[in-house]
């Protein structure tokens, strides 16, 4: 391998403890409908997809509701992200990657998320946003970005790859090539992502690591 010299990471269920915010949220608007809890596997299977992975999760969890509908009842309960918290050992590493490593390692931040849900999650957690300059941190309603570039597709990390050069200061400086990047994720989706687009280092928190494990195995991810 060429040596390290650009992390990516995402953002929700990596960084910060917020996909069981999704799920409370996803349950809340299930139970008005009479619906039952959905299953982890139905949550994991629309994570960073977009209007994909909603169509994949109203046909796994019966779910009938116009999406337009659901839209209106999740976004009234995004309050319940100024929960969100760092998740262990995430801040102290883009603390190290950002200011101890020699050279610095250059970070963005790519979330499949919008920018004013971010904030939201991120306002109270300093050292989520700090890490990388505002200009390197990509989100999945940025104009670039199009439902049909959404994960698995590798757009979002090329697209922040490409934030990362352009903040290159000095002439000699060389691009960092996507063999020199490594990509942080935690959903199927974002895994794949990862893998088309760089190198990739991969982590499911909890009851997804072996569905994980069964979903990539024999395949190559780095």
């Amino acid at each position: 391998f060429l040596p390290t010299r650009a992390c990516i990471f995402d953002v929700d269920g990596l960084l910060i403890h917020s996909e069981d915010i999704y799920t409370e949220i996803y349950n809340n608007i299930s139970h008005e409908y009479r619906k039952q809890q959905l299953p982890w596997q139905v949550n994991a299977a629309q994570q960073s997809r977009g209007t994909t992975g909603m169509s994949v999760l109203f046909l796994n969890g019966q779910i009938d509701t116009p999406l337009a509908e659901w839209k209106a009842k999740e976004e009234a309960q995004q309050h319940l992200f100024s929960n969100c918290a760092a998740l262990p050992g995430a801040l102290d590493v883009l603390n190290t990657l950002s200011h101890d490593a020699k050279p610095p390692i250059k970070t963005a931040l790519a979330s499949s998320a919008g920018r004013k849900l971010f904030d939201i999650k991120t306002s109270h957690i300093p050292g989520v946003s700090s890490s990388c300059a505002e200009s390197c941190r990509v989100f999945g309603d940025d104009p670039d970005m199009s439902d049909s570039h959404k994960k698995p597709c590798p757009d979002l990390f090329l697209l922040a790859l490409d934030c990362i050069n352009k903040m290159c200061k000095e002439p000699s400086e060389q691009p960092v090539q996507p063999e020199e990047c490594l990509v942080f994720e935690d959903s199927i989706a974002g895994v794949e992502a990862g893998r088309r687009a760089s190198r990739v280092g991969s982590s499911m928190p909890g009851q997804g690591r072996g569905h994980l494990e069964r979903k990539f195995k024999g395949r190559k991810l780095s």
